[in-house]
């Protein structure tokens, strides 16, 4: 909630839509004028592991769900 209403926020948002070389959505969003989470496990090398894109605001990884997906790549990149 705070983020929202971060001035900083604000103005970045105001710029944004004043912008006259920014991109056509060609509508809303994925997810609404927000946006919806998204999680991303990436490897030191930069190589992204796992990827999950959430359906609503608190779809995301569980703590367990995280470490249980970096042990897992931490095995596959020492296997490899």
């Amino acid at each position: 909630m705070w983020a929202i209403l971060n001035p900083g926020a604000w103005l970045a948002s105001i710029k944004g839509n004043l912008a006259k070389d920014k991109p056509s959505l060609g509508g809303m969003p994925n997810g609404g004028l927000l946006g919806l989470p998204a999680d991303f496990l990436i490897a030191p090398d930069g190589t992204i592991e796992a990827v999950h894109y959430g359906k609503h605001a608190y779809d995301q990884w569980s703590i367990d769900d995280m470490l249980h997906r970096t042990a897992a790549a931490r095995v596959a990149s020492e296997a490899a």
